[in-house]
């Protein structure tokens, strides 16, 4: 029964591996986000650009409590070891009414370092969970949305639209005959 799933899982991964999009995984792996967002030729109405700007956002929300909770804990670790000295110098002076308070304050910091710890790691996982959903899911699930010509609708008989790549006059040429 094992070797059957394991087999069956085994395929299932094989196929996925010739069948999948590594050009959005690419771009995926570079900017979270991008492979779909390009997928979704760039129409905000897409669900290939909805998804991408929801990985963005995901991920650029979890980064940023990364790096803020690492401040922190780096903050609260240089707290902890000032109180630490303060002890250690106050128990050589032996005032016993400080110490109390100092031990209060140090535990207090020690504290605030462990959960500012805890919130690190929590955020570096969300963040490389974020980081692979947006690379597995451009190079398995999301496919390319069909490119749609822009136009004018209908032009009067009296517009012209030319474009122009040489010389002067390079780019888009209009003109209107009254």
């Amino acid at each position: 029964m094992k070797k059957i799933f394991f087999i069956s899982l085994l395929t299932l991964l094989v196929q996925w591996a010739f069948c999948g999009n590594t050009p959005l995984a690419f771009k995926s792996a570079i900017i979270p986000g991008m492979g779909q967002i390009s997928a979704g030729v760039g129409d905000v109405k897409s669900m290939n650009t909805l998804k991408g700007l929801g990985i963005m956002a995901g991920f650029t929300f979890c980064l940023h409590g990364m790096l803020n909770s690492i401040s922190e804990r780096e903050s609260y670790a240089e707290e902890t070891q000032v109180y630490a000295d303060k002890i250690s110098i106050n128990r050589k002076s032996g005032n016993s009414t400080i110490e109390a308070e100092l031990e209060k304050s140090h535990k207090n910091a020690y504290d605030n370092y462990n959960s500012a710890n805890t919130w690190t790691f929590v955020y570096v996982g969300l963040t490389a969970a974020i980081y692979g959903y947006g690379i597995i899911d451009a190079y398995m699930f999301t496919k390319e949305d069909e490119k749609k010509e822009v136009g004018l609708g209908i032009m009067p008989k009296n517009l012209n639209l030319s474009v122009s790549s040489v010389g002067r006059g390079q780019g888009l040429n209009v003109s209107y005959k009254f």
